[in-house]
């Protein structure tokens, strides 16, 4: 085993190091592109892993030749079945029409009106922790605005919502790019009880048709987008597993980053004008995604001097790219004023994420307006890394505050 493997292995592999950033640094600054001993390419550089996400030579396949659909587990695997059908691991012209569907969720004028349904939502929240002087801001209020958000488009009840984040967590499991017998059980035990769950609501709006996003997405189902039942039900289950997963530990990392720079806190507190830019900034530092779903070689291709063969894999590192020095300036140091290129954390391409600017808003919300109240709040501790969702994502296991004289 080389060097570099044995780098790979240490953020690819359990145990998984609390700081991998300056594992990625060693990788990129060695080899932007390389062919570990596990059979992958991890692409490390800002270069490498935006070209992956942008060429047509990269991506998920086909038919019976999907990566998804190559692994020998995969007819007897919900996880895998579901996932078979979602965006991230769909190719065109599947994934045009798909996207072109889903993307009526999300258009500005959409989204900006779950503004006023999360701010209310958010002030309740807080105005719990207030009056317990602080907690945990993962459990008591990053897991509970996302899961909310998407059931209120989608016009789902809201008393299944612990449900739902289970599910969703449990379904993960299955997206990283080598799973484990043990771990693809566990998704699909997530897996099969989300889908139950979702084809009970296809049905009931089906019979009862309601001014909402799924009744929109069971309506386009039968005029005639060749949505089939397995599609429509994996959209469903994207709109929440995705929506849920990802958001909510972006919450997190907004309020723990700006709460660990008390400099950087005060720059924004003295002008607020910055808070996009602010949270941007935290979302290339600490991207909710750090490997991004594997990429096949769709056809012999060069790419930064090494020849990548139909057939192998690619995998991005955004959390490599996003802090390479070639793209930005001093990339480790937290700016909130920072200007510079897109970080890639929610990809680029064809697959940027569709539901970017709704994840965008609910953090600048959530995190804006828990700051905006408790000025004074500070993290009790450093808070612990799930190794669960690991090494594909990145979030707090939890984020204790104490809201002091707030």
């Amino acid at each position: 085993m080389t060097e570099l493997d044995e780098i790979v292995q240490s953020f690819m592999r359990p145990p998984y190091p609390y700081d991998p950033y300056p594992l990625y640094a060693q990788l990129r600054d060695a080899a932007p592109l390389y062919r570990a001993g596990d059979g992958f390419w991890y692409a490390s550089s800002y270069e490498a892993a935006t070209a992956v996400f942008r060429s047509p030579h990269f991506g998920q396949g086909s038919g019976p030749d999907s990566r998804i659909r190559r692994d020998p587990r995969f007819d007897d695997s919900s996880a895998l079945q579901t996932l078979a059908y979602m965006l991230p691991f769909i190719d065109p012209p599947d994934h045009t029409r798909l996207r072109q569907l889903i993307s009526r969720a999300f258009t500005p004028r959409a989204v900006e009106r779950m503004r006023m349904f999360l701010a209310g939502h958010v002030d309740a929240l807080l105005d719990s922790m207030a009056a317990n002087g602080g907690g945990d801001v993962m459990s008591e209020l990053a897991d509970h605005i996302p899961v909310a958000v998407i059931c209120e488009m989608l016009g789902a009840p809201g008393d299944r919502h612990r449900d739902l984040v289970g599910w969703a967590d449990a379904l993960v499991a299955a997206v990283h790019p080598t799973v484990s017998d043990e771990h693809l059980a566990h998704a699909d035990d997530g897996a099969s009880a989300f889908r139950a769950y979702v084809d009970t609501l296809i049905e009931q709006r089906r019979r009862e048709p309601r001014d909402d996003l799924l009744t929109a997405l069971v309506q386009a189902e039968a005029d005639g987008d060749s949505l089939d039942g397995l599609e429509l039900t994996s959209t469903v289950c994207v709109f929440i597993g995705a929506g849920i997963e990802n958001t909510k530990h972006y919450i997190g990392a907004c309020i723990a980053w700006l709460l660990r720079d008390r400099e950087q806190l005060e720059r924004l507190q003295h002008d607020p004008s910055l808070q996009a830019s602010a949270f941007e900034e935290v979302l290339r530092l600490e991207p909710p995604v750090q490997v991004a779903v594997p990429r096949l070689v769709l056809e012999d291709t060069e790419l930064l001097g090494s020849t990548l063969r139909k057939g192998e894999h690619v995998c991005p590192l955004v959390g490599a790219a996003n802090r390479d020095p070639r793209a930005y300036a001093e990339p480790d140091v937290f700016d909130v004023s920072r200007v510079g290129p897109p970080n890639l954390s929610l990809a680029s391409g064809a697959h940027y994420c569709t539901g970017a600017g709704l994840a965008r808003l609910e953090a600048s919300v959530t995190a804006g307006r828990f700051l905006e109240r408790f000025p004074n709040a500070r993290l009790v501790k450093d808070p612990p890394v799930r190794d669960d969702i690991r090494p594909s994502l990145r979030g707090y296991a939890s984020l204790t505050v104490d809201l002091g004289d707030s």
